[in-house]
């Protein structure tokens, strides 16, 4: 029975990752665009413009400004602040919680307008640090994990290279600030070819965790049996 039970869990993981790579789970691409920011994000900001000799004394003495040829530049990697806010050379701080980056763009593109005339304003995301999962407990690669939108279940699995030979599928965990457990059936599901398994919706900040079963495997089970052959002989 326990041999069964252990090439049913390795067969889960095997559909899982299969699965991944043929594109039947869909893939964990982070939509930039249409991403809003949130804190604790990173982004970086690059600001360059053509300007003539006779504009460089309207700049302020102290910035990061760097000049090569007539062009100035302004590289800057800035994280979302608890307040929601980013702080840059030139600017009063600003607000970008709930922007996407085309809209962050456009903002910063009409702040520095009265610095620098036609300026080009590059903005990029470096890493969703508010947008990660956590899965835990008897999987392959437990971890944090960075997403760009919500997943399900079975792709948050994935992520962690599917369950572990022990996993208890028939009692996986998703814990979510301020809701009670929710307690999911991964095995029936998976057996049963359900698709309601794809509507269980996984969002960032969630904990996703695989308990263990208590029985052993193969090897754990012989070296217990030599243990106790040993101290019954030893005994005698």
């Amino acid at each position: 029975m326990i041999w069964f039970k252990v090439r049913m869990i390795k067969f889960i993981a095997l559909v899982l990752v299969i699965s991944l790579g043929m594109g039947f789970i869909a893939p964990l691409c982070l939509a930039e665009e249409n991403y809003k920011i949130n804190y604790e994000d990173e982004i970086e900001i690059l600001v360059s413009q053509l300007v003539p000799d006779h504009m460089l004394s309207r700049l302020p003495e102290h910035n990061s400004l760097q000049f090569f040829g007539g062009q100035i530049y302004e590289s800057q990697m800035v994280k979302v602040g608890p307040d929601g806010m980013i702080h840059l050379p030139l600017l009063d701080p600003v607000f970008v919680k709930g922007l996407t980056i085309p809209e962050l763009k456009e903002k910063l593109t009409a702040l520095y307008i009265q610095f620098f005339a036609d300026c080009q304003v590059q903005v990029k995301m470096i890493n969703y640090n508010s947008q990660v999962i956590y899965v835990s407990g008897e999987v392959r690669n437990p971890g944090k994990y960075q997403v760009g939108k919500k997943l399900d279940l079975l792709e948050a699995l994935s992520l962690a290279g599917g369950p572990g030979e022990k996993a208890r599928l028939n009692q996986v965990r998703i814990l979510r600030s301020g809701q009670p457990i929710q307690v999911v059936n991964v095995k029936d599901m998976m057996k049963n070819k359900d698709s309601q398994i794809r509507d269980i919706i996984i969002e960032p900040q969630d904990v996703v965790y695989v308990p263990k079963h208590w029985w052993p495997n193969w090897q754990d089970l012989f070296f217990i049996l030599s243990v106790t052959v040993m101290v019954k002989t030893l005994a005698e």
